[in-house]
């Protein structure tokens, strides 16, 4: 059984307690017991720097189930080095550097009508081949022609999107990170194993590299259905009859939103209309509540579950990032990035 000790589903906690109904005696992590022989062998592990999203590709598990698979076969257990890291690592390189060396091209090319109605075509063309690959060209394809066609609306007073953007997604990834660290501190992983503060720049690169090999390949996969099809054709005849209209679009939504926060807090009495509409939707919610309750279906620890998890990822980083869009110093910094 291999977990992380910041995962957001299993804490610390619950992982010991559970292995400890499938094991007599007392539970040390790292320590197998049983016999391999017998098919009794049982085995816990944490690791100190990954959470659920990203064990997959996590050093210390992987370690961990390759040692795993050696005993259980009986072989002597090996001590190489992993080159999992260095490869994930490559990849997300490689294929980032690809979509910006195709960009830059598309870009070069003054997208005309032909060029844009070519590209659009290839990734129809690439998503319907019966290849493994065919969907991820597909989905490169389709990303060069979003960000080409947004960039040549863009005046030159306007290209600092793409720093822009870093400043946002590194706020974000960093309240993801300290989202995660304080679940871990409230569930009590952390307590109990302390040391494994001492993994977060290691998960914070595993979240980074991991979830975006991760999601371009969920997206990949994705996109080989009847619903992917739908979208990427969407997506290429919007593009060819108004060039960058979908993230244009998109960045007028983003703009609007970070004005409202923007906007001085203004506290006003509610009317009488919205309080009692919102009355009766409490009600009618504390009813499907305990009619769920009743019937079995929702428990006080699911519900403690969903609340621990909605205060941690959502309310908690949302008062967060509030807060930091409205200070004056991240606003010079915006600032400082969108001037030309």
């Amino acid at each position: 059984m291999g977990s992380g000790v910041y995962e957001e589903l299993n804490p610390v906690g619950q992982m010991r307690d559970l292995f400890t109904s499938a094991v007599a005696g007392e539970v040390v992590p790292f320590t197998t017991v049983g016999d391999f022989a017998a098919g009794t062998a049982r085995r816990l592990v944490f690791s100190p720097s990954v959470d659920h999203a990203a064990a997959p590709y996590d050093p210390v598990l992987q370690r961990e189930i390759i040692a795993w698979a050696e005993q259980s076969f009986g072989l002597p257990t090996t001590d190489q080095p992993l080159r999992t890291q260095r490869q994930l690592l490559g990849q997300v390189l490689a294929v980032g550097s690809a979509v910006g060396w195709a960009i830059a091209l598309y870009k070069a090319l003054l997208p005309s009508l032909w060029v844009r109605a070519s590209l659009g075509f290839a990734c129809l063309v690439l998503l319907g081949l019966p290849v493994a690959w065919g969907a991820g060209v597909s989905l490169a394809g389709v990303m060069t022609l979003l960000v080409g066609d947004y960039g040549d609306r863009l005046s030159p007073a306007q290209k600092s999107p793409v720093l822009r953007l870093l400043l946002y997604g590194g706020l974000l990834s960093g309240l993801g990170l300290l989202a995660i660290t304080a679940n871990a501190a409230l569930t009590g992983s952390l307590g109990l194993m302390p040391r494994a503060i001492l993994g977060l720049p290691m998960l914070a690169k595993t979240l980074v590299v991991g979830l975006l090999y991760d999601r371009f390949h969920m997206v990949r996969y994705g996109l080989a259905s009847p619903v992917g099809i739908g979208l990427v054709v969407s997506l290429v005849a919007i593009e060819g009859s108004k060039p960058g209209w979908v993230l244009m679009h998109l960045g007028y939504l983003t703009n609007r939103i970070i004005n409202a926060i923007r906007q001085p807090i203004q506290c006003q009495p509610p009317a009488s209309r919205s309080l009692l509409l919102l009355l009766v939707l409490l009600m009618v919610l504390l009813g499907l509540l305990w009619q769920h309750r009743q019937s079995g279906l929702l428990s006080w620890e699911a519900g403690r579950f969903a609340l621990r998890l909605l205060g941690m990822f959502l309310v908690l980083p949302g008062l967060i990032a509030i807060g930091v869009i409205r200070s004056p110093v991240f606003q010079r910094w915006e600032n400082r990035l969108r001037s030309p």
